[in-house]
């Protein structure tokens, strides 16, 4: 009984640890009339461009990446 206990304590307490994400798709871009594909990621917290497949730690304790779908950001650790 005292190890389904802990294994529930334990189980809470790595839920409350779990950072949060935020993922931002693409906005739909036209050049003459036709669909193009960005090939970079703006981040918004410092204005820097990132080119498709980098990955990038920033000031405010987040881990984003930009990939042919977006920008994703996630929170790299809780007490940051």
């Amino acid at each position: 009984m005292k190890v389904f206990f802990s294994l529930i304590i334990f189980s809470l307490m790595l839920a409350t640890c779990q950072g949060a994400c935020l993922r931002i798709p693409f906005q739909a871009e036209f050049e003459n009339g036709k669909p193009v594909r960005p090939n970079t990621c703006l981040d918004r917290l410092d204005g820097r461009k990132h080119l498709i497949g980098s990955t990038w730690n920033t000031a405010n304790c987040l881990r984003c990446s930009c990939s042919k779908y977006g920008l994703g950001c996630c929170q790299r650790f809780v007490g940051c």
